[in-house]
């Protein structure tokens, strides 16, 4: 296991994608990351759109980066104050390995 580095996914709306995305850039600790759209369920509809709570989801973008562990709660706090009430969604998982084959 790797314990110096964690994994964070950030689950944010389209509409703030390229500011998240611009500020993942400018960290110099981060090599690379994935971004990709997802389908976010939740059983909370009353923020939901008309098309959304007929669908049943929300449109989102989820990106995952590679942290070092030590750094997470420092670029938590960060996006704490950069992002504050943008509703953005996060969850630190252990990380295993990782490789090019």
């Amino acid at each position: 296991m790797n314990e110096t580095r964690q994994l964070m996914t950030i689950v944010i709306t389209p509409d703030i994608e390229d500011i998240v995305v611009d500020w993942l850039l400018d960290r110099p600790e981060i090599e690379r990351f994935n971004s990709y759209q997802v389908k976010s369920y939740n059983k909370e509809h009353s923020s939901y759109t008309a098309i959304e709570k007929v669908t049943g989801w929300k449109r989102k973008i989820a990106i995952r980066v590679l942290f070092p562990t030590e750094i997470i709660p420092e670029i938590i706090r960060q996006m704490k104050i950069e992002f504050a009430n943008s509703g953005i969604y996060y969850r630190i998982t252990p990380f295993l390995d990782e490789g090019v084959i």
